[in-house]
């Protein structure tokens, strides 16, 4: 069994995580838009490299978007008629109770 300070411990470093990761992103948005205005793919510092990443995303025609609905409904059809596996797995769920 572990006492109160290991939980506490716990939402202290979530909280800083929190705070942490919004600093990251409002930064990255603004490295980004630099390397964007100086015309970069990447910038080269001492000990590491910031480098504009492209990612492709696909938009499918109707006829793909109907196969897949069929294959949602026959996976519920699986689940309620017994022959798909189920796996369950646990994690932890921490939430921070927020000021109404």
């Amino acid at each position: 069994m572990v006492g109160p300070e290991v939980y506490k411990k716990y939402a202290d470093i979530r909280r800083d995580i929190e705070i942490l990761t919004e600093v990251e992103e409002s930064l990255r948005g603004t490295i980004l838009a630099d390397l964007k205005a100086k015309g970069l793919e990447k910038e080269q510092l001492d000990d590491s490299t910031f480098a504009i990443v492209k990612r492709s995303s696909w938009e499918y025609t109707d006829r793909i978007t109907k196969l897949e609905e069929k294959v949602k409904i026959a996976k519920v059809r699986e689940q309620e008629k017994g022959e798909a596996t189920e796996t369950i797995s646990e994690s932890l769920r921490y939430t921070v109770k927020r000021p109404t």
